[in-house]
C-alpha cells in the first residue's frame, strides 16, 4: 500500500495509536512514522559507527545507541540506508 501512496498520506490515511518502520529493498530507504497523538512513542538511535536504531523503548537501546532522540508526534523520518 505504502508503493501506492507516499509515506506521508500513508500515515495521514492511518488513524489510532501506531509507530511503525518500513524499510524498502528497491530505493534503500527506511520510513520512520509516528501517530497523530503520540501515544506510541518512537525512538531514533545511532550507534559510534553511525548504526541506525529504531524502537518504542528506551530499554531496547541499552548498550548500543550512543545518541537517542524521540520522533514527535505526528512526524515521520526518510532515511537512506548507507553501507558500513
Amino acid at each position: 500500500m505504502y508503493e501506492e501512496l507516499d509515506i506521508i498520506t500513508l500515515a495521514n490515511t492511518l488513524s489510532g495509536k501506531f509507530g511503525f518502520t518500513i524499510y524498502d529493498v528497491k530505493k534503500n530507504r527506511f520510513y520512520v512514522v509516528r501517530d497523530h497523538i503520540g501515544i506510541i512513542p518512537v525512538y531514533i538511535g545511532r550507534g559510534i559507527n553511525g548504526e541506525f536504531y529504531v524502537c518504542s523503548e528506551l530499554k531496547g537501546f541499552h548498550d548500543y545507541a550512543k545518541t537517542i532522540e524521540i520522533l514527535l508526534p505526528g512526524n515521520s523520518l526518510l532515511k537512506k540506508r548507507t553501507l558500513l
